[in-house]
């Protein structure tokens, strides 16, 4: 991942798998499972919509072929990260995200102080937002310097899970499935 602490790639998914997972995600929004996302964790988790104001679902089950896809994409980003970045990740937790217009999640870390276990925070991008849509995803790296990403469909990013970032408001809708490499067992 190098100085900068992430790694992206704009292609990582081809269109077909991008929309099968969005697909995926449409049918629960539909079905009422997504739900307003807090912050914090166990009994200490609150919805505080000033912070944070976007909805998740998190994804349990993998044993559709379109869960099977997102499987087979944590299975092998867990096996290279033990081979060739030498961390010890043993499993992943990931989860829909969707960002309405106006939806935001202002600067914060996902490795909790008390629970540090997260050590990759994982984006994969479904839809792209231009330029003047919002939601970029901003980057607060320690040297003081700031990386922006751009939602685009099929985008992958990786970033070290101490880095403090931010979900910028949104002026069109934003999905994604966010996850993280944790060092935790289950």
């Amino acid at each position: 991942m190098g100085q900068n602490q992430f790694w992206t790639t704009p292609h990582f998914l081809p269109n077909s798998e991008v929309e099968a997972l969005k697909t995926w995600g449409l049918q629960l929004e539909e079905a009422g499972r997504l739900k307003k996302a807090g912050i914090g964790k166990g009994v200490f988790k609150k919805v505080r919509e000033t912070r944070r104001s976007d909805e998740s679902h998190w994804i349990d089950d993998f044993s559709t072929a379109t869960g099977d896809v997102l499987l087979q994409i944590y299975t092998q980003l867990l096996q290279i990260s033990r081979r060739e970045l030498f961390l010890p990740v043993k499993r992943f937790e990931c989860h829909f995200a969707k960002y309405d217009i106006g939806d935001h999640y202002k600067k914060h870390r996902d490795r909790h102080r008390l629970m540090p276990a997260r050590v990759l925070s994982c984006v994969l991008y479904l839809s792209t937002l231009k330029d003047d849509d919002g939601g970029e995803l901003i980057l607060y790296h320690p040297d003081g310097k700031t990386s922006t990403v751009q939602p685009q469909a099929g985008r992958l990013i990786l970033f070290d899970s101490s880095i403090e970032h931010e979900v910028r408001p949104c002026r069109a809708e934003r999905w994604s499935i966010t996850g993280w490499l944790r060092t935790d067992p289950l």
